[in-house]
């Protein structure tokens, strides 16, 4: 059974729709970062049930707990985090790029293993290391997806990477502009 509700504000109706909180935004609100991706980006890049996004204090971030169960037989579950990198109220960098670019030194000096990956956004990259992917999605907007596996001795790289590859195409198709 689907129940409509409607509520009266102000002389004008607003109407509940079952799901309707579920559906991805048309834009990332550089607010929210579980505006990046959605549950169902999640569920479907990984092929695993996910658990609703939990915004961090600050917003910058969002965590998604995905496919962690007792099955020994199934692939090892991980925790997914989207964040923004710039534009955000932490960051010194004045654009998107230079954020990016920062970024990329830093890692570098630090020792981490990186990686250039094609196809997403403007440009990206992966580090091995810690298991982000950077991207540059546009001029104005640059973000980050993190996998960590609850079980690292027992991760596919090559699978995991195709799935934050497909969530950030996702993403970077719905970045602000």
């Amino acid at each position: 059974m689907v129940v409509f509700g409607a509520v009266v504000l102000g002389g004008a109706v607003a109407w509940a729709v079952p799901g309707a909180a579920e559906a991805p935004s048309k834009r990332i609100a550089v607010d929210d970062a579980c505006t990046i991706v959605s549950r169902r980006d999640v569920e479907k890049a990984f092929g695993r049930p996910a658990t609703e996004g939990t915004l961090s204090a600050e917003r910058l971030s969002c965590q998604y707990g995905v496919g962690v169960g007792d099955d020994p037989s199934e692939p090892s579950g991980g925790v997914l985090t989207a964040s923004h990198l710039f534009p955000n109220y932490f960051q010194r960098s004045s654009t998107a790029r230079a954020a990016v670019e920062d970024r990329h030194a830093i890692e570098t000096l630090s020792g981490h293993l990186l990686d250039d990956v094609f196809r997403v956004g403007r440009s990206a990259y992966l580090n091995r290391t810690t298991g982000d992917l950077i991207v540059l999605a546009t001029r104005h907007y640059a973000f980050v997806l993190r996998w960590e596996p609850t079980s690292p001795g027992t991760q596919n790289r090559s699978r995991d990477t195709r799935s934050l590859k497909e969530l950030a195409r996702g993403a970077v198709a719905r970045a602000p502009r």
